[in-house]
């Protein structure tokens, strides 16, 4: 009998060899179409959004090939099934958003092979691989009543069990959920209808109020029959307290629409939105306290692991920074904006104010450090050239603001963050 596969890396060479049987012509072509069309259990290996199919029959035997062609019995697959579910874990809940997902893709190959599917009495089956794993995390948002604790006291809560579930088949370890205060009664007055923090995913399903702390549970949290609002879990590994006193609406402007379904599940946040929350300042919640305040970007042990090459710091390159800063008076709201050294900047706006007399002070509002100077100049070119054409430039400097609404100077900062990114590279 033919060796079964070892690592997930014979499984996807399997994979992939099925798929280039699907390319060609004559037997490997009417092989490939076969096990597609009269597959049961499938692997699904995908590659950013491609992707391939083969039968678990095929996928579980090492080297797979035309040549181990042969009349498979059942147990055949009860045994590739199990040698397969033993690397690559369990396969997709039937039903479940993940697995509808998947099956919309197999119809999708099907129908660019020219392939009908053939009807079973019983659903397909999936497991599915990613051939190049993220070493970054993706960003959900959440709705919740209040700021997370250290990790070993808190976790991703839900209500129900399969909500649970299905969230760790759609996140993984690293993946970071922030945490938008709701604007409910029952939500923390102190921060309702804000931005209140964010957890790294650490994935592991467990009991909330097992491991809450019994200080941090609030008679809102239990229902009139005693039970508690949001038993089922997932750990988290690392959390954070937010700062900035950022609206939900400024950093997801459309987080209403899902309404009670924002507190239900996990939303996938856009590219600018995960700009906007990775500028403001956090504080990591830890057993010792909380640790610093430094920007959520460049916190201790950074989960999205950085580009390489140069950090932020004195010593190193310094004016790497875009920053805005506000300072409210006679004159209503004044925006700065600026690149260099953030806090350098800021004293020297600074150092003519007579605090002493009652004179308002500029306070930083946003920044963001890039790996060049250059790179933050670009990026503070592009910010002042969108704002002064939307007219919102001052006569008094050129890098002042006047009268624009800040969800817009948000995401015009989204904007020139990406503008002076794509400048490094």
């Amino acid at each position: 009998m033919a060796d079964l596969v070892e690592t997930r890396e014979e499984i996807i060479q399997n994979v992939d060899t099925l798929y280039q049987y699907g390319l060609g012509d004559g037997p490997k072509r009417n092989f490939h179409d076969g096990r597609i069309k009269n597959g049961k259990v499938f692997v699904a290996v995908r590659q950013g959004d491609d992707y391939r199919f083969a039968p678990s029959k095929f996928a579980g035997y090492a080297a797979n090939d035309l040549g181990h062609e042969r009349k498979l019995s059942e147990r055949d697959g009860g045994i590739t099934n199990k040698r397969i579910e033993s690397i690559a874990g369990p396969s997709l809940e039937i039903g479940s958003a993940a697995y509808r997902s998947v099956d919309d893709a197999y119809l999708g190959y099907c129908n660019i092979h020219g392939i009908d599917p053939s009807q079973h009495q019983m659903p397909r089956r999936y497991w599915l691989i990613d051939k190049d794993p993220r070493t970054s995390p993706r960003f959900f948002w959440t709705k919740v009543w209040g700021q997370p604790d250290e990790p070993a006291k808190d976790a991703l809560a839900f209500n129900s069990e399969r909500t649970r579930d299905l969230v760790l088949e759609i996140s993984q370890p690293g993946d970071i959920v922030v945490y938008l205060t709701s604007d409910t009664t029952d939500a923390d007055p102190l921060i309702r209808g804000r931005v209140a923090g964010a957890v790294e995913i650490a994935g592991e399903p467990l009991m909330v109020e097992e491991i809450r702390a019994a200080e941090r549970i609030r008679s809102q949290e239990y229902r009139e029959d005693g039970r508690f609002r949001w038993p089922f879990g997932i750990s988290v590994s690392r959390t954070w307290r937010v700062i900035d006193q950022e609206t939900n609406d400024s950093l997801i402007p459309d987080h209403a629409a899902k309404g009670i379904q924002g507190a239900a599940t996990i939303h996938e946040m856009k590219p600018e939105e995960v700009a906007r929350f990775r500028s403001l300042r956090v504080a990591e919640q830890t057993p010792d306290g909380e640790r610093g305040s430094e920007l959520f970007r460049t916190s201790l042990r950074s989960a999205w692991h950085q580009k390489p090459g140069q950090r932020a710091g004195a010593d190193v390159v310094p004016g790497c920074q875009l920053y805005i800063a506000l300072i409210h008076d006679d004159h209503g709201m004044t925006v700065k904006i600026g690149s260099g050294k953030a806090e350098d900047r800021l004293a020297d706006l600074n150092r003519y104010r007579r605090v002493s007399q009652g004179e308002a002070v500029w306070s930083l509002y946003q920044e963001n450090e890039f790996e060049t100077a250059a790179a933050a100049r670009a990026a503070e070119d592009h910010l002042l050239r969108e704002a002064h054409a939307a007219g919102f430039g001052s006569p008094d400097h050129s890098e002042f603001i006047v009268g624009m609404e800040m969800r817009a100077l948000n995401k015009l900062f989204a904007e020139a963050i990406e503008v002076g990114e794509t400048f490094n590279e």
